[in-house]
């Protein structure tokens, strides 16, 4: 659950900390325990290869 302010329409935010976008739109913000995703919608396909990478070389991440 996100707290989003403001937020214009497009974006994508799961977060359970307060999240503040301002001035942009269709961005997936995405929080984890240890990690913090920012991109544009068009590229979250490219979040696969963000895993790879830390398959192949930071796994302790995954």
């Amino acid at each position: 659950m996100a707290n989003i302010w403001p937020s214009k329409p497009g974006n994508f935010i799961y977060s359970k900390k307060f999240t503040a976008l301002i001035g942009v739109s269709d961005l997936c913000v995405v929080e984890t325990p240890d990690a913090i995703l920012v991109c544009p919608k068009e590229l979250s396909e490219d979040v696969k290869r963000v895993v790879d990478y830390l398959k192949n070389n930071h796994e302790e991440l995954l």
